[in-house]
């Protein structure tokens, strides 16, 4: 069966899109399959986007997972001054966690715009941003980023 989800936020202009929007906790043995993730977000001072397979925000452990799903996500502001980006990944959007044993195979999409501000995006096959530990995990699909400022793949 395939899905696709639309994420809307409300409130906050950080939004931590994926199965799990955050983890602190233990994620094991989980896949996400055949589907889409979508995550379009527009605000008029900076908008970010942590959008991931399995977790949005990792700050625990994921361990035997993997995901098969298309990451898409963008992200744009409109102001001077206001900081637009997009962390994208096949597992996390961003890992500050551990990923251990995960793979993706599902293609990660991320794009960013600003009309005067700045604007970044980074993508990575298993982890958009990591400031925490990957171990024995591999990526098997595309990673594309866009963006008016610049742009980065790991």
């Amino acid at each position: 069966m395939a899905y696709t989800y639309r994420f809307k936020d409300k409130y906050d202009n950080t939004i931590y899109v994926g199965l799990f929007g955050c983890s602190k906790g233990t994620i094991k043995n989980l896949g996400v399959i055949n589907g889409t993730i979508i995550k379009t977000k527009t605000a008029q001072t900076g908008s970010s986007a942590c959008i991931g397979g399995i977790v949005g925000y990792n700050k625990g452990t994921v361990e035997n997972c993997y995901n098969s799903s298309t990451i898409s996500s963008t992200c744009k502001s409109k102001e001077y001054e206001a900081h637009s980006y997009v962390y994208a990944g096949g597992i996390a959007g961003d890992n500050d966690g551990s990923i251990i044993q995960c793979y993706n195979i599902g293609d990660i999409i991320a794009t960013t715009s600003s009309d005067k501000g700045n604007a970044e995006c980074i993508a990575g096959g298993i982890a958009g941003y990591n400031f925490g530990e990957i171990t024995l995990c591999y990526n098997l699909a595309r990673v594309s980023t866009s963006s008016t400022a610049w742009s980065y793949i790991r």
